[in-house]
């Protein structure tokens, strides 16, 4: 990883010391499950349960990311899933869809920014 890189993942809001320190500092294996993440299907599941209001899987869905990004240290996306999540799980969807917006343009900026970088 560039020390570009390391400074536009920081500033996109990952807690990229944190990140490598609990990926044992192996830089090469952060980087790999970080391009992993762009793969992830569950972010474009979320949207179709979101849109489908179906409000139990959007829940697990939700649950699901927040742990993924939990564990590769992306806070800007796991400040918006926290309380999305726990919206979700009292099946409350009062101003999700403009937290989806939100989550979503945050999204593609974390994963174009690793995608540019591969």
């Amino acid at each position: 990883m560039t020390d570009t890189y390391k400074k536009q993942l920081q500033k996109a809001g990952v807690n990229l010391d944190k990140a490598l320190n609990r990926f044992m500092g192996n830089e090469a294996m952060y980087d790999k499950f970080l391009f992993s993440f762009t793969q992830e299907k569950s972010f474009g599941k979320l949207e179709e349960s979101l849109n489908n209001k179906d409000i139990k899987e959007s829940f697990i869905l939700a649950h699901t990311m927040k742990g993924i990004v939990a564990n590769l240290e992306i806070q800007s996306l796991l400040d918006l899933l926290s309380p999305m999540t726990e919206q979700l799980r009292n099946e409350n969807m009062e101003g999700i869809a403009e937290q989806w917006e939100l989550l979503k343009s945050r999204y593609n900026e974390v994963c174009n920014l690793i995608k540019d970088n591969h």
